[in-house]
């Protein structure tokens, strides 16, 4: 009988090694979890996963399906079985029409999204972090600063190809395979793997401006944007708040376009105002910052935790944050908190999963990111930094948020069945058809309690 490694080669286009050849695939981008695959394969195209899935099921091993690695408690890692690196080199894409695109989930969004610049598109909404792929923060959900206007990305998606777990392929959107679809966007790919998706684009703007906040704690900050639950105002294009080094400030930006004359304007808070400056090809500007950051700490373990509320929860628990960052014992290991406004779609309720699926009727949602950091070697911070995340989890809960799933958490029976209720139960269902075994993408909060 061949070996593991030689039955997976027969049947890939793409790189296949051991896995104790390829250490750096044991971790993910929180480095707390360590897990070894047995194998690693470097995906180019759909076979290639199509025949990854079609081993594990006949060997009966785990197998997951692993993208730029951005988890935070091992979600995207494979103990002794088959990881599938889905990241590719280049983009891969077609243009479908003026107005959409077919992508591959191993494409990566700053690939994407210079392509569509160059045809005078753009995608709706990017991560801050340009190197993850489409199908990773699909699986997830996907937010950042431009939510404000236009929702999640999973919002933008019109339909998808999804690769089964026993290794065939079909095409999933609200109307046909509806359950795989709503369940295999912001699902942590529990019923399949996303292979392609068609979506949506919105006309490209190269410049904006920024307008810089200062804010005298987290609650002054929520404080100052209750205005949009009112919907009475402009918006601008794109927000985000963050606090870090002890400071408190919001950005605000607005695109250099046609229609700068109806959005909202920065005379409204004059007096909370640092600056203004202008920026080319914001996405871009934001990822190199963000990677400057990373590359401050590149070896410390990073518990981050994300949570979506409704307005009032979202008020309750900036104000249970400032008083842990008061707390002298704890904030060292708070790096950031981090804070972005998601638009209510007419989709944001058919992701049962989605963070957004909350069931308040609310315009917006409001994201709250903590992030935790302590260097691998600090056993006592490490225990502060968990003990930190437990913490603003129970609160969080208490307040009615709802995890973003590629973080740091831990769910057990009851909590999934509080926050999902009735989608929980059929997600299992789902999987007990699709995959009897829970070989795929085995370490999640869902694989973990049946």
């Amino acid at each position: 009988m061949k070996s593991l490694i030689e039955q997976i080669r027969d049947g890939v286009q793409g790189e296949v090694c051991d896995g104790r050849a390829a250490p750096f695939y044991a971790r993910d981008f929180g480095r707390q979890v360590y897990a070894l695959p047995q194998v690693v394969v470097k995906a180019t195209c759909e076979a290639d996963v199509r025949h990854c899935l079609q081993v594990a099921n006949a060997r009966r091993i785990p197998v997951t399906v692993r993208g730029g690695g951005h988890s935070s408690n091992g979600q995207s890692l494979c103990e002794n079985g088959i990881l599938i690196v889905n990241l590719a080199e280049q983009a891969q894409y077609k243009r479908l029409d003026d107005y959409r695109v077919e992508v591959s989930a191993r494409t990566r969004w700053g690939q994407l999204e210079k392509e569509l610049n160059d045809h005078g598109r753009a995608f709706p909404v990017h991560t801050d972090y340009l190197n993850l792929s489409v199908g990773g923060t699909l699986s997830v959900g996907g937010i950042g600063v431009r939510s404000l206007v236009h929702g999640m990305q999973i919002d933008q998606v019109e339909k998808l190809r999804l690769i089964l777990p026993d290794g065939s392929a079909r095409w999933c959107s609200p109307e046909e395979n509806a359950d795989l679809f709503r369940f295999s966007l912001a699902g942590l790919g529990q019923v399949g793997v996303i292979e392609t998706a068609v979506l949506r684009t919105i006309p490209y703007r190269k410049q904006s401006r920024i307008y810089i906040y200062g804010h005298r704690n987290l609650a002054a900050l929520a404080e100052s944007i209750v205005w949009m639950q009112a919907m009475k105002r402009p918006l601008p294009d794109f927000f985000q708040a963050v606090r870090m080094r002890g400071q408190v400030t919001s950005v605000f930006g607005l695109d250099d376009d046609d229609k700068s004359h109806e959005k909202w304007h920065p005379e409204a808070y004059p007096e909370f105002q640092l600056g203004m400056r202008p920026v080319a090809d914001f996405p871009f500007w934001s990822h190199a910052i963000q990677g400057q950051w990373l590359q401050e700490q590149p070896t410390h373990m990073r518990l981050w935790s994300d949570y979506f509320f409704d307005f009032e929860g979202f008020v309750g628990f900036l104000a249970y944050l400032d008083t842990l960052v008061r707390d002298r014992s704890l904030s060292p290991y708070i790096w950031a908190i981090y804070v972005l406004v998601i638009r209510t779609t007419e989709t944001s309720g058919r992701f049962p999963l989605s963070p957004a699926a909350l069931p308040a009727a609310t315009p917006f949602f409001y994201s709250v990111g903590v992030y935790c950091t302590v260097s691998e070697t600090d056993l006592e911070g490490k225990s502060m930094a968990q003990d930190i995340c437990a913490r603003t989890q129970e609160k969080a809960f208490a307040f009615h948020g709802r995890p973003y799933l590629h973080g740091f958490y831990q769910l057990n029976r009851e909590a999934l069945l509080a926050l999902y209720g009735r989608a929980y139960e059929t997600l299992l269902a789902l999987k007990d058809q699709v995959d009897p075994c829970y070989l795929l993408n085995a370490n999640t909060s869902f694989h973990k309690i049946r």
